[in-house]
């Protein structure tokens, strides 16, 4: 910011860390506005997946392009992507909701590991409320115990006076210490998740 250093990158430490140094050489960075892009290989030496970091809500995400090499900046603040592969094309990022060509932009958001304020104690998902924009897109929530996905992948489709949708645990499941839900959505048209209440009872 001009007066100090800031650690920005301790979100994704442990991914990075977890790259060969082949990989790490070959990772590029980009600028988009306020936002910096930082592709990288996902497996292999060809550049995969990005991390994009905001610089106004400093918030990481990720995102999956066509395999990218180098990233320009244009005059106006959009970002071209050139392919990393033998059969080289250019790409505009970050045009709408299906980016890049005609395939969905797949996006999700991940809770860190929830202990509800006892991590000692075991818990047992209770219901949890989403709320989203009356778009009409289908949302889906699937949870984690103790890190094992438990594939449940409930639905809540938005729309108009339908805002707020509530999902229901299951008694039969069983307890946990540690609790994590993504919530996720894959349609070709706008969507907007504004909020995830999640409830668990806490066991003694």
């Amino acid at each position: 910011n001009g007066i100090e250093w800031t650690n920005i990158a301790k979100p994704i430490l442990a991914d990075y860390l977890a790259l060969t140094t082949a990989q790490r050489s070959n990772i590029c960075l980009g600028k988009r506005e306020r936002q910096l892009w930082v592709s990288f290989p996902a497996s292999g030496t060809t550049n995969t997946k990005t991390w994009v970091f905001d610089l106004d809500n400093r918030i990481w995400s990720r995102y999956t392009p066509t395999t990218v090499g180098i990233w320009v900046t244009h005059p106006d603040g959009s970002i071209y992507g050139a392919s990393a592969t033998t059969t080289i094309c250019v790409y505009k990022f970050d045009t709408g909701t299906s980016d890049p060509s005609s395939a969905a932009i797949a996006m999700y958001w991940e809770t860190p590991n929830l202990d509800f304020g006892s991590w000692f104690a075991d818990k047992r998902w209770f219901q949890s409320f989403i709320h989203s924009s009356s778009s009409g897109n289908t949302w889906t929530l699937d949870h984690y115990i103790d890190d094992v996905d438990q594939n449940d992948n409930q639905t809540f489709v938005s729309a108009a006076g339908t805002i707020v949708g509530r999902i229901v645990g299951k008694n039969s499941e069983k307890m946990g210490r540690f609790w994590r839900f993504k919530l996720s959505e894959s349609s070709t048209s706008a969507a907007e998740a504004y909020g995830l209440q999640i409830e668990a009872d806490v066991f003694p």
